[in-house]
Order: C-alpha cells, then structure tokens, then sequence
C-alpha cells in the first residue's frame, strides 16, 4: 500500500500529478479491498449503510495512532485514512451518476489543487463544486489526533488549531449522507 502524504499532490508539475490520479483511479478497488480485508481481521464489514459507517467510524476513533510528532497520523493510518475517502466517495459516485472523480488542475490556492475530488454535484448553488472524501478523513483523523482539544483544519497543508470543540463521532455516516444530499 502507497503511503499518502498530505500535500503530496500539490507540489507535482500537472503531467506527474495527472499520471499519479490515474494510478490511484486504478488501485482504488485493490485499496478498498484492502480495507474491507484490514476492517475483517477486527470483525467488521465494510458497508456503506449508516451502521456500518458507524462501527467503522467508532473502529477508526479507537484504534488511529499519531505518528513520533502526535500530530499527524501514522504512515499506515494516513493509507487507511486515503482508502476510507475513496470508499465513501466511490459508493456515492456509484449512487449519483453525476458525480466523477476528476483532479483539480486549476487554481494553486484552492485547497484541493491537483488532488482527487468527486465532481459533478448537482443540489449544490455552486456548479464547480467539488469535494475531496479522502480530504475530509484526513482532518477527522487530525481531529482525532488531537481529541476533544481542539479543532484542527488544514492551511495549506499545515494542520493549525482553529477552535475548542468536542470530537464529532459520527464524521463518516455524515460524510457519506452529505455527499448524496448535495449530489
């Protein structure tokens, strides 16, 4: 399993980065299946339904580890993190039709520049909007990191606390209803 880095993508030139989008548009069922073989060994299925989301969820928040620096999450858990996005992005693009993994070639200083994002949301106001899953499981992790200290979000690609806020642990089965709402 490649490892994932956060910001990995941002500093590639647009050919290495659309090269490494279809490698990862390729793996992406070994990688699922990889997870849904790691979620086994725990006793847990890998579904998409809200109990399911949950008990991976809750699976997620009792078992994630930081790395040497307590911020950032292990190399593995930043790889379970990744393959976490594109199973939920995954079964809501099969859900919605609409929706496609796409990379964002566009716009440095948009925050998922050059990283994989599901595109084509139709019950959104804004007609290019996009959203990156493995994104938005990455920051949980970070926030899980941190637990109910403080809220962390992502600059750039640096984590910075933002506000006091308990942990949310039910992130994922919200995730993955949001995607279907705004899709």
């Amino acid at each position: 399993m490649r490892d994932y880095r956060p910001g990995q993508w941002v500093t590639l030139d647009a050919r290495t980065a659309r090269k490494e989008f279809r490698e990862l548009m390729r793996e992406m069922p070994s990688r699922i299946d990889e997870l849904q073989n790691l979620l086994k060994k725990y006793g847990l299925e890998l579904g998409a339904d809200a109990a399911s989301l949950q008990r991976l969820n809750d699976w997620f928040l009792s078992n994630i580890t930081a790395d040497r620096e307590g911020i950032y999450p292990t190399k593995e858990w930043r790889s379970v993190a990744l393959d976490i996005g594109l199973f939920i992005g995954e079964h809501a693009r099969r859900e919605r039709p609409t929706l496609r993994w796409e990379i964002v070639s566009t716009g440095p200083s948009f925050v998922d520049y050059r990283r994989h994002v599901l595109s084509g949301f139709t019950n959104v106001p804004y007609t290019k909007y996009r959203f990156s899953p493995s994104n938005a499981v990455f920051v949980y992790a970070l926030n899980a990191i941190a637990g109910d200290e403080d809220e962390i979000v992502l600059v750039g690609d640096m984590p910075m606390s933002f506000t006091h806020r308990p942990l949310d642990r039910d992130e994922l089965p919200k995730l993955m209803s949001g995607l279907l709402e705004r899709a």
